[in-house]
């Protein structure tokens, strides 16, 4: 989309970006880009450049910082309003905090019952969860005798047999988790160095995907951490 629009593509030497699996890349960024979005135009620089196959935009939430976002999985429908047309601090039904290294939005979910794991919210990840081997071995994935090669070759696939997410129980989870010895980038310390000090939060050790968030409504305030979650069907 960058060749398209005849933007002019930088690199900057000093930073690196690590993909999942471990890869790091230099970054590569493009300026002066104005986005006409809702009738409003918004000037956005640094915007981050990745090759890919088809001509796309991915925004993050953090576009929409003020506002009370709406996003309707199940309808494919993206709402904003004012924070005086809901009260999200009653209405909000799941433990919801956003990670303080990068600012990803995070989810406190339960696993089969027993493990409770912070897992960022991931939209563009196309399964149902992906873990770090940490968590994965909590969960015994490892000694799951069905568990196979995933479409990614650094992972394999399995499921786990229950994943609660604010008031709602799925079952039937697909799971991954990384090959032995493969490095990922699945996790965040949640610790965020502050000139001299060190600000203490709470990391995630994975992703949930749009293979368990495609059945619910999400209405969120980012940067008060509240959520209300809800399944139409």
């Amino acid at each position: 989309m960058a060749g398209t629009l005849g933007l002019v593509v930088r690199t900057n030497g000093d930073l690196r970006i690590v993909e999942t699996f471990g890869r790091a890349e230099f970054f590569r960024y493009v300026d002066d880009v104005d986005l006409t979005l809702f009738g409003n135009t918004i000037h956005a620089d640094d915007v981050a450049i990745v090759e890919a196959d088809e001509e796309w935009l991915t925004l993050s939430l953090r576009v929409f910082k003020g506002l009370i976002t709406q996003i309707n999985f199940p309808g494919k429908e993206l709402c904003l309003f004012p924070r005086a047309a809901i009260d999200l601090q009653e209405a909000k039904n799941i433990i919801f905090d956003s990670d303080p290294q990068y600012g990803s939005p995070m989810l406190k979910l339960k696993l089969n019952d027993e493990i409770d794991a912070w897992l960022a919210l991931s939209p563009t990840y196309s399964g149902g969860i992906i873990v770090d081997p940490y968590l994965a071995s909590q969960l015994n994935l490892h000694s799951q005798l069905d568990a196979v090669e995933s479409q990614s070759e650094n992972t394999l696939r399995t499921s786990i047999d229950q994943l609660q997410i604010g008031p709602y129980t799925l079952g039937n989870i697909t799971a991954e988790f990384p090959k032995p010895g493969v490095r990922d980038n699945l996790t965040t310390q949640g610790r965020v160095p502050t000139g001299t000090n060190i600000r203490e939060g709470r990391g995630f050790r994975g992703r949930v995907g749009i293979d368990v968030l495609k059945h619910f409504v999400l209405t969120m305030d980012l940067e008060r951490q509240q959520l209300h979650i809800y399944a139409p069907n």
